[in-house]
């Protein structure tokens, strides 16, 4: 037989993202991917297991999603260039200031929207197997301080803690 080789092209991509200064989300990728190990090592995954890997970083990338109540999207297929576990950011909600785009509900919002997504990768891996937002789905956000409403997903409620301490 021959070794099953896992691929996990996340680095590169990041390493990409960060790297390519003629390209308008830039600093936005470097942040995000940032903040992203920040909510896994903290919250969303954070306890070392021997039963199965830790979550894999997000790919983190930003679209047109075509609807402005979509604040971001978690991927559960692979993508047009086949990646997985992609978190795309919807470019409607960047607006140009002082030179950069910046997401336009600010940081805080921001970072709610990425540990939103980050769960539906969570639930994707850990949990059921089917990213929703239903029980198993409000349960993980409560658990780190998102007010999720049950069925929609919008939040209902700025997040406490544990998320605001990180």
């Amino acid at each position: 037989g021959k070794l099953i080789e896992t691929v996990n092209p996340q680095p590169e991509v990041r390493k990409n993202a960060e790297k390519a200064t003629e390209w308008a989300f830039k600093d936005e990728a470097a942040f995000l991917y940032d903040k992203a190990i920040l909510l896994r090592e903290r919250l969303i995954d954070p306890i070392a297991r021997i039963d199965r890997k830790q979550l894999p970083d997000p790919v983190i990338g930003f679209a047109n999603l075509r609807n402005y109540k979509v604040m971001a999207e978690y991927l559960v297929v692979r993508d047009a260039v086949g990646l997985t576990y992609r978190i795309n950011f919807n470019k409607e909600h960047y607006i140009p200031e002082n030179g950069k785009l910046v997401w336009r509900w600010g940081r805080w919002a921001q970072l709610e929207t990425l540990a939103h997504e980050y769960i539906h990768l969570w639930q994707q891996q850990v949990g059921s197997g089917s990213p929703s937002h239903g029980k198993e789905f409000i349960d993980k956000c409560e658990s780190i301080g998102l007010h999720p409403l049950p069925g929609i997903g919008c939040h209902i409620a700025v997040a406490d803690k544990p998320f605001s301490i990180v």
